[in-house]
């Protein structure tokens, strides 16, 4: 749960194969506002919104192997006042 509005980046290294990544708002974890497979470095996705204080967000990193591991790295910009609630 961010505390202030602001852009994240969501993205993933280290991949063991091709992955991917979802990004949902709130409690629809059935429609993510945005997803990306191939947008970072490597196989790896790459996630950047803009994201509004007071709600929540679910990120769902996946691979095409049910195999797969990754790093997921999570990075905003905002106010020196705000921060993230994990």
């Amino acid at each position: 749960v961010p505390l202030t509005s602001g852009n994240v980046t969501i993205y993933s290294t280290n991949n063991s194969t091709d992955v991917y990544g979802y990004l949902y708002r709130g409690n629809d974890r059935n429609n993510p506002i945005t997803e990306n497979d191939d947008g970072g470095e490597d196989r790896n996705f790459r996630i950047t919104w803009s994201v509004d204080a007071g709600t929540i967000y679910y990120i769902r990193p996946a691979g095409y192997s049910s195999s797969a591991t990754m790093t997921v790295h999570i990075e905003m910009t905002m106010p020196a006042d705000g921060g993230i609630v994990y």
